[in-house]
């Protein structure tokens, strides 16, 4: 892992990041379910004419509409994200089990030696049967 660079989650789902990156911009940069109330400030800002006209477009085109209250959306994120985590983590992102009322099929294991060079034919072969 890198703790560098941590992973943040900023949106529900990928519709709702294209409506926070449409309508706050720069929030992506600045916040996620992490942050609270005296850090939070809406943000909406657009640097010239020419990125508001790309914004007004892609809205348009992608039926986008602004979230009403981008800190209550986040906070609701983050609960929901909290609902669903079955093992914390220290970055508190947590691991979710995305298949809990789903039957899981684990695939096949590609049985090897450990001493046993791999050559790409062979997992080329065994990539192509795992459909």
């Amino acid at each position: 892992m890198d703790f560098d660079a941590p992973v943040k989650i900023v949106a529900r789902n990928f519709h709702d990041f294209l409506r926070i990156m449409s309508f706050s911009p720069n929030a992506l940069d600045i916040f996620d379910i992490s942050t609270n109330k005296s850090e939070f400030k809406e943000t909406t800002d657009f640097n010239n004419e020419r990125q508001a006209k790309v914004r007004e477009m892609f809205t348009q085109k992608f039926q986008l509409e602004p979230i009403d209250s981008l800190y209550e959306y986040l906070q609701k994120v983050k609960q929901e994200r909290e609902n669903e985590i079955v093992v914390t983590t220290e970055d508190g992102i947590g691991v979710v089990n995305q298949n809990i009322n789903l039957e899981v099929k684990h695939p096949p294991i590609f049985d090897f030696e450990k001493e046993e060079n791999l050559t790409i034919n062979n997992v080329k072969l065994f990539l192509k049967t795992q459909r």
